[in-house]
């Protein structure tokens, strides 16, 4: 089993996260993560972290901070 700290870096998969768990992580929030969730229902998966941008609310800038903590 993982310890402590390999877990709090743990990317999260934005193709799999929940909703809760993709509001979890830092800069996403509730409404970010509704969004997301909304994106995969019209458009399937994410090839690619850039195609986050496509999402309403996620700037390119935003996108490129959140690639420590997120994942396809």
């Amino acid at each position: 089993m993982p310890d402590d700290g390999a877990r709090r870096r743990a990317k999260v998969n934005i193709n799999t996260a929940g909703e809760q768990e993709l509001a979890a992580v830092r800069d996403i929030g509730p409404a970010r993560a509704r969004r997301v969730i909304e994106y995969r229902r019209k458009h399937g998966t994410f090839r690619t972290v850039e195609e986050l941008t496509q999402v309403p609310g996620f700037a390119e800038t935003l996108t490129d901070d959140l690639r420590r903590t997120i994942r396809v």
